[in-house]
């Protein structure tokens, strides 16, 4: 939703350097997993086996439809190719919109002046510097409203629906499934940020009641099934989102500022990898089934994952001074 929300403003340079740069984070995460899934399999005597289940038709079908990167054990890495294919999304549409522009203004601009039909100004689908009037913004919003419902739909079929026999719990983490829902809920709420931001004129009573509903929905459906819980991320989301825009000068805590910063993007890769490595120490220590660290383990977790991405951050900050310098509304 954050990146929907930014990419809204953003022309095909930006957009570019945004996909260079998630392209190399994507390619940065899949290596660790891949090298350390290697390392395990090649120790273990089981690499043949583990290669030939890594490039099988089945395994690389459910990575290109499916983001699935189980084979590695990099259950959680769906995010950053969803985030991929939805910059791509952006930009084939943006691409062909300009397009259907240049084709319908060619008569006119060639009797007038031919450079007008090819100028910056032109709209997108997801908003020009320069709309050319009220008419084309409001049939460009209108076809993200139609894209947005219908990935809404599919989005809640399948948080609903994910653990029964007829749709794997996986599909949910997907570029359909949940991603381009996301993206296009951001783009919607650029495009509508000025009315939605008055509307939370009384934020207090506001944030009170959609909580309170949204705890209501949840609870009542959940008896249900659980997963009709997941109406109550939808309001919750948008709520807080919706407040820290309208605050852009309240600052959070600084420490929680400079970890949702500087360390995020490592804790999002590793902590996986360090919650195993974790369970390794535990289990040679005896203590993995005592109940006080089974209680505390998810903070121990935390903390581990915390400490291994502080450094790392420094170490990458003395390696490239010059690398770790934007913040996080610059990188979006």
């Amino acid at each position: 939703m954050i990146s929907g929300f930014y990419a809204f403003s953003n022309n095909s340079e930006k957009l570019c350097k945004k996909l260079k740069r998630i392209s190399l984070i994507t390619l940065y995460a899949l290596g660790v997993y891949y090298l350390l899934c290697t390392a395990y399999h090649l120790f273990n005597q089981t690499f043949i086996d583990y290669f030939h289940k890594l490039i099988s038709i089945r395994n690389i079908g459910k990575i290109l439809l499916l983001q699935d990167f189980s084979s590695i054990n990099g259950f959680h890495l769906w995010f950053l190719p969803s985030l991929l294919l939805c910059y791509l999304f952006q930009m084939i549409i943006e691409t062909i919109n300009r397009k259907m522009f240049w084709i319908a203004t060619a008569p006119i601009a060639t009797q007038s002046a031919p450079s007008v039909a090819f100028s910056d100004s032109s709209p997108t689908i997801w908003g020009a510097p320069e709309p050319c009037n009220d008419s084309s913004e409001k049939s460009d919003l209108n076809l993200v409203v139609i894209l947005l419902i219908v990935f809404l739909v599919i989005h809640l079929i399948i948080s609903i629906f994910k653990d029964s026999n007829y749709i794997p719990w996986n599909l949910k983490a997907t570029f359909l499934g949940s991603g381009l829902f996301w993206f296009l809920f951001g783009r919607f709420i650029a495009e509508k940020k000025e009315n939605l931001l008055i509307k939370l004129h009384n934020k207090n009573f506001l944030l009170f009641i959609t909580f309170l509903l949204s705890g209501i929905i949840a609870v009542i459906l959940n008896y249900f099934t659980p997963n009709f819980s997941e109406f109550a991320i939808i309001p919750y989301s948008t709520l807080l989102f919706l407040l820290a825009i309208k605050n852009p000068t309240v600052h959070i805590n600084k420490t929680l500022e400079f970890i949702g910063d500087k360390l995020s993007l490592n804790i999002y890769i590793l902590h996986i990898i360090l919650a195993k490595v974790l369970g390794v120490i535990i289990l040679k220590l005896g203590i993995d089934q005592n109940n006080i660290y089974i209680l505390v383990r998810p903070i121990v977790v935390v903390f581990f994952t915390l400490i291994v991405s502080w450094i790392l951050y420094k170490i990458q900050n003395y390696m490239f001074p010059f690398g770790n310098k934007n913040t996080y509304s610059q990188r979006q």
